[in-house]
């Protein structure tokens, strides 16, 4: 989770945590302490030094542009342009 420069990862533990997607509230009091709520119940989170890199993006297959044929429909007239008034 990243927040306001702070990046922060939950802890491994026997607690229930929040799935991934799901929306947890950060609180920064003025002391500068973080606490990090799910659903009423804190969790236990530790701070990172610097944020894990992103995994690559499986290459799949491209969108293709699909180009009518020239026995196509569309083809038998001519494009007509209606001048702007």
């Amino acid at each position: 989770m990243f927040c306001s420069g702070a990046i922060a990862g939950r802890e491994q533990s026997v607690e229930r945590h929040p799935t991934l997607g799901t929306r947890v509230t950060v609180r920064q009091w003025r002391d500068g302490s973080l606490e990090v709520h799910h659903e009423g119940v804190r969790l236990r989170y530790r701070e990172l030094e610097v944020r894990p890199p992103k995994p690559p993006k499986p290459a799949g297959p491209g969108r293709r542009s699909v180009k009518p044929s020239s026995q196509h429909p569309w083809r038998r007239y001519p494009a007509v342009l209606v001048p702007k008034r």
